[in-house]
């Protein structure tokens, strides 16, 4: 798999072609931040991605906007 052992933030993964990224990457072995908004958005990719894949993909709830929210999850 072209990204096993890799870490891959997703932003946007909550829907539209952030959640295509974030199931490519996670399809390529990659284990996914799922991140999003709003945690329920951000939960169903990574729902999605662990259905097939066990502990691939977890959610984060995050406004990349807002410097300061961004900086709580690094």
């Amino acid at each position: 798999m072209r990204f096993e052992n890799q870490v891959a933030v997703v932003t946007g993964a909550g829907r539209g072609i952030g959640h295509a990224i974030a199931l490519r990457l996670a399809g390529e072995g990659a284990r996914v931040a799922s991140v999003s908004r709003t945690e329920t958005n951000a939960q169903k990719t990574a729902d999605e991605i662990n259905a097939s894949r066990a502990d691939a993909a977890k959610a984060y709830a995050v406004d990349v906007s807002d410097h300061s929210a961004v900086q709580k999850v690094c």
